[in-house]
């Protein structure tokens, strides 16, 4: 299949999708169980030749495995209202149909805030501590 070719969502990524909402808890830290099935969703969007999705998982992976959490600053509260699930439920429903564009355009949105969120950490590291070595 082309990449852009316009389709209705599969059903075995709604399946997977549907499985890794099982496994989240809000309230906990996010593990192994739920990289494991988003890294298989991540494979299933490279079959399917989605690289803009297959990245946005890549990046929410290494967001998960670095702070244990999806929780990222991307919602504006004042302008959009008040997001009334957790990031990480709102970002999979994007990744539910991808091949709606606007869900395409937020899924690129939030894959800057990933970026981002990955550099701040790399940049705060390379910066000095003001100790004398």
């Amino acid at each position: 299949m082309a990449k852009n070719d316009k389709k209705a969502p599969d059903s075995k990524n709604q399946e997977l999708i549907n499985r890794i909402l099982a496994n989240f808890d809000p309230n906990a830290r996010m593990g192994e169980p739920i990289l494991t099935q988003l890294k298989e969703l991540r494979q299933r969007f490279i079959e399917q030749e989605q690289p803009t999705i297959v990245k946005s998982i890549r990046l929410a992976c290494e967001i998960i495995e670095k702070y244990g959490h999806f929780e990222i600053p991307y919602w504006n509260e004042e302008e959009d209202g008040e997001l009334t699930v957790p990031m990480f439920e709102y970002y999979l429903g994007l990744l539910s149909n991808p091949y709606n564009k606007y869900n395409r355009d937020e899924i690129k949105e939030i894959n800057i805030v990933l970026k981002e969120n990955l550099s701040d950490e790399v940049e705060a590291a390379d910066e000095p501590t003001g100790d004398n070595e």
